[in-house]
C-alpha cells in the first residue's frame, strides 16, 4: 500500500490537479497497473533492503507517470517501449537478495 507521501510525489511528478477526480482516478489506474507490471515481472511485494526498496519505488514512480502520459493510447496507436531504465530497475528488483 503506498504511503500519502509517496502519493503525493507521485501527483506531483505527473503534474496531476489533486482537486481534479479524473486526474486521480487515472493516477490511481496507472499506479494499478504499475504494480500488476511489477509483480508479473517476478517482483516480490517485500523482503527488500532500505536501499532496494528504494529502487521499487522509484520504479514505481518511473512506471506510474509512463501509464498515466500514455493513459489516452489504445489498440490503434498503442504504447511506446518500456524506458529501458525502467527495465534495468525491474531487473535489480529481481536479482535483489531478500531480507528477513
Amino acid at each position: 500500500m503506498p504511503t500519502p507521501e509517496f502519493l503525493l510525489t507521485l501527483t506531483q511528478w505527473a503534474q496531476a490537479d489533486p482537486n481534479d477526480e479524473k486526474d486521480m482516478l487515472d493516477l490511481q489506474l496507472a499506479l494499478a497497473a504499475a504494480e500488476g507490471y511489477l509483480a508479473g515481472s517476478g517482483v516480490r511485494r517485500d523482503g527488500y533492503s532500505p536501499e532496494d526498496q528504494a529502487v521499487k519505488e522509484m520504479a514505481l514512480l518511473k512506471m506510474s507517470l509512463y501509464f498515466f502520459d500514455h493513459r489516452d493510447a489504445d489498440a490503434r496507436y498503442g504504447y511506446v517501449d518500456m524506458p529501458t531504465d525502467v527495465i534495468c530497475l525491474i531487473n535489480q528488483l529481481r536479482t535483489a537478495p531478500r531480507v528477513p
